[in-house]
């Protein structure tokens, strides 16, 4: 995560210097929106891996990165499409896609906060034995039963 920070500063100041486009140039931001993608990402897959005694779904960190992750996937697009058409009645739709995804977004962060957020300890976390062999007994009942 850290060289990913410095890797993304570096292409943006190579952009910003090199760039000859004057306006809005979407190609930092198309990164930027794939990078925080796989970031949330990772961050629920993470979330996954934990069991715990209490629903991952009632956190308020879980419902922050749900809302991001909505504004990130949903204006991705908007941001592939931006200079793509002239067309007004396109621009018009896509406005509406825009503004539609940012209530959305704002609506989940807003009611994030509601959640009862509760501090993890250790003995919330189930853990799941190494040796353990969950196929063992399965196996040797199927073969009784042969």
């Amino acid at each position: 995560m850290i060289f990913s920070i410095g890797i993304f500063l570096v292409f943006c100041g190579y952009r910003y210097f090199d760039s000859k486009i004057i306006g809005f140039d979407s190609t930092t931001f198309i990164v930027e929106f794939v990078i925080f993608i796989i970031v949330i990402l990772y961050y629920f897959y993470e979330k996954i891996k934990i069991v715990t005694n209490y629903h991952t779904y009632k956190s308020i960190s879980f419902w922050l990165s749900v809302g991001i992750f909505i504004y990130f996937t949903g204006n991705f697009f908007f941001l592939l499409f931006v200079k793509s058409s002239k067309d007004p009645i396109f621009i018009k739709q896509m406005k509406i896609i825009y503004s539609i995804v940012t209530i959305t977004k704002n609506i989940i962060l807003s009611l994030a906060w509601l959640a009862q957020e509760r501090q993890e300890s250790d003995a919330d976390i189930l853990q799941i034995p190494d040796g353990v062999q969950l196929d063992e007994d399965f196996i040797v009942s199927k073969q009784n039963n042969v």
